[in-house]
């Protein structure tokens, strides 16, 4: 291995508990257990009483301790139930599938904030009315998480193609950027950046071969090329979201002041990202974020801009299954990255992932930690880390690797901090996409092999298929 590569490594996803690393919902199922147990025992007296209390005592044991994937029986249960009670009544369908968007009767006046059209669920789509010398800007107004948020197309050099040096210094400048975002005192609640991979079609290109002033036989060859190379070309797209805390209307003086909060974050992240090499041509105006919306739930690429709002930009239709979401003619199976690398990998360890040729979204969100909460926490990591490797050495448990790797975490982040670095909580997601279920398994099989080849653990989010839908969405959703 070369020294002078640049080396990541990620630390596990911590599962502190309140006692051993059990969680309340666990200490509670195994407590009413044992209590259900007591009391059948002495109850009945009678020859059934005994099997019953055991039985009783061995459902509460496996309820409270059996996991798959990760879940305990307790959040299976949950997820299953929630699942079954939304699709009691069958596909969700459009209010208004055919009278396009409508305007809320809290819409702003004229000057203020602009236009407000109605979304997805809890989403209104707000255009910021242009000022002098600046364009309009789309917001997507958050009711539920009151939250504000814009889109900014990103576009940079090959940096598959760098040599390792050269990569390095692209992601320094990145944190660069991550830095300035996370500031003391930080207006921003969230950052996502999502990268989407679609079918880019040969139309445009079989257009514009029809219009060749060339001799007829060398124009048939150029088609018969285009379009059998047509199922591998991709349009890959990146944006980059930012929102900040606002209300849950766009009117009054706070939805100005949110206003002025979401162009001032949003010049100041252009500068940060034309100085760290990346090209953007502005934040997206209300109609080329509807245009984005929409090609995402049909998987196609969003090229072909709207004229405007005049039809909605979420699915007409839906129809959720226990894996996977049907979206109008396309289906979505989102998956979450539940571990990220534990050995050190290079700076491009997501190629395989994000260079692959299936339709898919991979989308990472991200929120700033103020310094002294996150110094508080790592501090109080650690003292929980000390208190129960006491108590496990004091019970004869045996120690693992996997707690001795945990228990370094807190370690490095109280002398990153210390250091200066500013502190990220995040969470990534894979939606996968296919125009049917056969292909949708096939893709998903592609997408498993290539989080494999980058040491990336994922799971399917089995029940909750609609909502994880929305995280990689460019909605800065997906983070409690």
């Amino acid at each position: 291995m070369d020294e002078r590569v640049a080396r990541y490594s990620f630390d596990p996803l911590e599962r502190r508990g309140l006692l051993l690393g059990l969680q309340p919902v666990q200490i509670g199922i195994a407590s009413g257990g044992l209590l259900v147990a007591w009391v059948t025992a002495r109850v009945l007296r009678s020859l059934a009483g005994p099997p019953l209390a055991f039985l009783a005592f061995v459902a509460s044991s496996g309820a409270a301790f059996w996991s798959k994937d990760g879940q305990s029986a307790a959040s299976w249960l949950r997820w299953g139930l929630t699942w079954l009670v939304r699709n009691m009544n069958g596909p969700v369908l459009s209010p208004e599938p055919t009278d396009g968007l409508r305007t809320p009767r809290q819409s702003t006046p004229r000057g203020s904030c602009g236009r407000a059209f109605a979304g997805p669920t809890g989403i209104d789509l707000v255009e910021l009315t242009a000022e002098a010398g600046q364009p309009p800007v789309g917001v997507l107004l958050d009711r539920s998480a009151g939250s504000w948020a814009a889109v900014v197309p990103v576009r940079g050099g090959s940096f598959s193609l760098l040599d390792p040096e050269e990569q390095a210094r692209s992601l320094e400048s990145w944190r660069v950027v991550l830095n300035s975002i996370g500031r003391p005192g930080t207006p921003v609640r969230r950052l996502q950046w999502v990268e989407r991979t679609s079918p880019a079609g040969a139309a445009p290109l079989i257009e514009r071969a029809e219009a060749l002033s060339c001799a007829r036989g060398e124009v048939d060859g150029y088609l018969e090329v285009v379009r059998t190379a047509a199922t591998s070309w991709q349009t890959r797209e990146v944006w980059l979201v930012l929102a900040v805390p606002g209300p849950a209307w766009a009117g009054g003086p706070s939805g100005r002041r949110a206003s002025e909060t979401v162009r001032r974050e949003l010049r100041l992240l252009e500068g940060q990202l034309r100085n760290a090499g990346m090209w953007t041509a502005g934040p997206l105006d209300a109609v080329a974020l509807a245009t984005v919306l929409e090609a995402a739930h049909t998987n196609r690429p969003a090229t072909s801009r709207r004229s405007k709002l005049t039809r909605p930009f979420s699915p007409m239709a839906e129809a959720e299954g226990w894996s996977f979401v049907q979206a109008d003619h396309a289906c979505h199976a989102t998956y979450w990255i539940a571990e990220w690398p534990r050995i050190q990998v290079g700076p491009d360890f997501m190629g395989p992932l994000l260079m692959g040729g299936e339709r898919r979204a991979t989308s990472l969100i991200m929120a700033p930690v103020p310094a002294v909460r996150a110094a508080r926490e790592a501090r109080s990591a650690r003292t929980a880390d000390v208190a129960e490797e006491h108590i496990r050495t004091n019970a004869g448990f045996t120690p693992s690797a996997r707690r001795d790797k945990e228990a370094e975490g807190p370690v490095r982040r109280e002398e990153e901090l210390a250091r200066g670095h500013v502190e990220y909580r995040f969470s990534g997601y894979i939606t996968v996409s296919a125009p049917d279920r056969e292909g949708l398994g096939l893709a998903c099989a592609e997408t498993e092999h290539a989080a494999q080849a980058a040491h990336l653990e994922i799971r399917r989010l089995y029940g909750r298929q609609r909502e994880a839908f929305t995280w990689t969405l460019p909605l800065a959703r997906g983070l409690r």
